[in-house]
């Protein structure tokens, strides 16, 4: 049987699970760019809950903090996702499933039935919420650095 797919291209259309494995591999190394901006804008919200004129502003700046302290619980949690995945890919589900049931015992039960598509796209929710954490975190902190700066003018 002749076909017109390239090699790659078969490989591709064999390991469907795979790529999108490596692919959700490279957009989680983005991550640190976003633990680091996080880390910024929550001290940003600090000294504007320090220094901000009015009670408006230091609250939503401390919305802001809120929004960080959340953003780092996903952080881990992606940054935890992003290491033990190649480890899945190497090993297999059940090798893995046994090692994760030896580091969190109490999910033991929830990883029976996961495949391979409902792990990547846990990990594909989990890195989605972290990057609208840093989007609604970015606009508080711009939002109360702007009332800052027009209740200082006015």
């Amino acid at each position: 049987m002749i076909t017109n797919q390239s090699p790659t291209e078969t490989a591709l259309a064999e390991k469907p699970e795979e790529v999108k494995a490596e692919v959700l591999l490279a957009a989680l190394s983005s991550t640190y760019a976003l633990g680091f901006i996080s880390a910024v804008l929550a001290g940003l919200c600090g000294l504007l809950i320090i220094f901000g004129g009015s009670l408006l502003v230091r609250l939503i700046a401390f919305a802001g903090i809120l929004i960080a302290l959340l953003q780092s619980y996903y952080f881990w949690r992606v940054s935890l996702d992003r290491k033990l995945l190649p480890v899945l890919l190497k090993h297999g589900a059940q090798s893995f499933d046994q090692g994760l049931r030896f580091l969190f015992p109490a999910k033991a039960d929830s990883l029976i039935t996961l495949t391979m598509s409902d792990r990547l796209q846990g990990i594909r929710k989990l890195f989605f919420r972290q990057c609208w954490l840093a989007i609604v975190q970015s606009l508080l902190t711009l939002l109360s650095l702007v009332l800052c700066l027009i209740s200082a003018y006015c």
